[in-house]
């Protein structure tokens, strides 16, 4: 389903997880800021997403949620818990 979706903003939803397969492979913009997500997963399949906002989420460390997502041009992770 949403195969030709480009687009999705779920911000202020109060996510917690984002589960794999979840979201159309197909989008270039995702939109997950203002949520309660604690770590970057579920996303690995979105190869060809350019832009992501993880903003204001719980998210401490970026790890390895976003290797094959090497198209992205816009990473937006401010007020998160990053330390490193």
């Amino acid at each position: 389903p949403f195969t030709s979706l480009r687009t999705i903003n779920l911000s202020g939803n109060s996510i917690v997880r984002i589960a794999s397969g979840s979201l159309p492979k197909s989008l270039h913009v995702l939109d997950l800021s203002r949520n309660k997500i604690t770590a970057i997963e579920g996303l690995r399949e979105l190869s060809r997403l350019r832009v992501l906002d993880l903003s204001y989420n719980k998210i401490s460390r970026i790890g390895h949620g976003l290797a094959n997502c090497t198209l992205i041009k816009e990473l937006c992770v401010a007020g998160n818990k990053i330390s490193d």
